[in-house]
């Protein structure tokens, strides 16, 4: 009976080998815009493992496709679609207009449209649509200017006065008040549309303009010191009443403004919607018997603080102040980009002091992944994501030469916003310069019939010659030597050293096995067309075959 045939030792390790390479799946599979869970760097990946995945920042798994791959039985992942899509940043805010409600989501697609309607205080324009679309990269469509204020109508002007209209009529306009000459303006020079209840009005009635009357002073001279009433009733003297007083940011706190008050009277204030009492402030005024207000330029009221900002990667740039109507710039830190609007001013929103939009993200500058290069390869293979700072080390296959930078960095390119690998990425060139020959001389470093990129190579001259040119060369990237091989002429020569002005001179005997080598006088002046002279001390020339030379050193290998 025949036995079944015996597997050789070596069929029985290759057999081993492939079990080993096939009881793995390897990396998993790049998804665009998503990473893995968990750190994958340097994990094995029998089969049966897991890999799950999370999207990167402004991506979502918007359709709920499978996230999660398996290693199968044959060694292979199984199949994963693309999932993580982009999305676009909250709607932004408006000072005219509000996102509808329920159009509000965690994500918003390309071509996903977000509608908005008008705040209180403005009507709606029929024609324009009130909505904002998601762009192919990712970024709102301007908001169109569909709300229009409401308008508080002809505020009226006082007699002998005129009416300055800054804007317009509408919601939050300002009109201010101005009188004839010889007429005074008793009241608010300022009145404002503003939101009552359900509908607008002017904050104020106009002011009256009052005529000025001279009258006459001990010396003779007249001086203004009345002013008599639009209906002719009786004047108010400068030593009787205290006049009507505007207060910014406040209103009374009971009644209606009056346009004089008797001494003694006490008025008391309290800030309007937005505003504070400035600390230590009474919000309070007393007409003296001067027919003067205790504090005639009262300043009771600041705006109210807007909430702290924290941006975290970034930083304030620029602000003056983060109360009611102050603006403030942002910026990111190094290496982070800011995503969103760098502006943002302290507004007055639903009886809110915030800010008018969302924070800006600061977002840390990426790369694209680093380039690969021929016959070589780079640290940055099984990466997902390169951001700034990100350093890459590359290498070259056996025989060849890396040409350039081994490490380039993942730095800020010029706009500021995105990333870009600094410097080049190098090359892997084969690079081979033949070993030289020069007559009368010879090499002191170790033989080889060529040499790689950025060896270094040592010159010597024979007795009697002196060496004229580099007593090194470097093997370039492109195969020649750098700089050429100098020449060993013969003789002992005097030169002036270039940049020096000084001589330099050999004076070797005959014999001696000085650079300047032996035979004859000095007095032959080296050709100026040659070049510089380098003549050191050198020894008699040694079979550069051999391998125990010395220094016997190949430079830059």
């Amino acid at each position: 009976m025949l036995s079944p045939p015996s597997l050789g030792p070596g069929l029985l390790v290759l057999s081993s080998l492939l079990a080993g390479v096939l009881s793995d799946c390897g990396p998993p599979p790049v998804i665009r815009n998503g990473v893995p869970h968990k750190n994958i760097e340097g994990a094995s990946f029998p089969p049966g493992s897991t890999v799950i995945y999370k999207c990167l920042g402004n991506f979502f798994n918007v359709y709920g496709k499978v996230d999660v791959v398996t290693c199968l039985p044959d060694s292979k992942w199984s199949h994963i679609e693309q999932f993580c899509v982009g999305s676009c940043m909250s709607p932004p805010r408006s000072a005219f207009a509000q996102v509808k409600k329920g159009q509000r989501k965690d994500y918003y697609i390309a071509n996903t449209t977000v509608a908005y309607i008008c705040r209180q205080g403005y009507d709606t324009i029929p024609e324009i649509t009130p909505v904002i679309t998601c762009r192919e990269n990712y970024t709102w469509t301007e908001i169109p200017a569909f709300c229009k204020g409401k308008s508080c109508g002809d505020p009226g002007k006082p007699e002998h006065g005129d009416a300055v209209i800054l804007t317009n009529l509408l919601y939050l306009a300002k009109v201010n008040f101005t009188c004839e000459d010889g007429y005074t303006l008793n009241g608010s020079p300022t009145i404002q549309c503003q939101w009552k209840k359900d509908h607008v009005e002017w904050s104020q009635k106009p002011p009256e303009c009052q005529r000025l009357i001279e009258k006459p002073t001990e010396d003779g001279t007249n001086t203004t010191g009345q002013a008599v009433p639009p209906s002719g009733g009786s004047a108010t003297n400068n030593t009787g009443d205290c006049t009507h007083l505007n207060v910014p940011n406040a209103s009374l706190w009971r009644g209606d403004p009056k346009d004089s008050y008797p001494i003694g009277t006490v008025l008391q204030y309290r800030c309007i919607p937005g505003y504070e009492a400035i600390p230590g402030e009474t919000l309070s005024v007393t007409c003296l018997a001067t027919s003067r207000w205790s504090t005639e330029n009262p300043k009771f009221c600041q705006g109210r603080l807007c909430p702290a900002i924290t941006l975290e990667n970034g930083r304030i740039i620029k602000a003056t102040d983060l109360r009611l109507g102050d603006e403030i710039t942002l910026g990111c830190n190094e290496g982070y980009r800011i995503i969103g609007q760098k502006t943002l001013r302290c507004s007055l929103i639903d009886s809110k002091v915030v800010w008018n939009r969302d924070l800006p993200l600061c977002q840390r500058i990426p790369c694209f992944p680093p380039p690969d290069i021929a016959n070589g390869e780079h640290t940055g293979r099984g990466f997902l994501e390169f951001d700034h700072g990100t350093a890459i080390t590359y290498t070259c296959n056996p025989t060849f030469s890396l040409i350039g930078s081994p490490t380039i960095t993942c730095s800020t390119a010029a706009d500021g916003i995105n990333g870009e690998w600094r410097p080049a990425a190098p090359e892997c060139k084969v690079v081979s310069c033949r070993r030289p020959s020069i007559e009368n001389g010879g090499l002191t470093t170790t033989f080889r019939p060529t040499y790689e990129y950025n060896n270094i190579i040592m010159y010597v001259c024979e007795r009697g010659y002196t060496l004229v040119g580099s007593d090194s060369s470097k093997c370039g990237a492109d195969n020649v030597w750098h700089p050429p091989p100098p020449k060993c002429l013969k003789g002992i020569f005097t030169t002036a050293v270039p940049g020096h002005g000084n001589t330099t001179s050999n004076t070797a005997g005959p014999g001696t096995g000085g650079g300047g080598g032996a035979g004859g006088g000095g007095g032959n002046t080296l050709d100026p067309g040659i070049g510089s002279t380098h003549s050191p001390e050198t020894k008699p020339p040694k079979d550069d075959t051999a391998t125990n030379h010395s220094p016997g050193v190949i430079i830059g290998k």
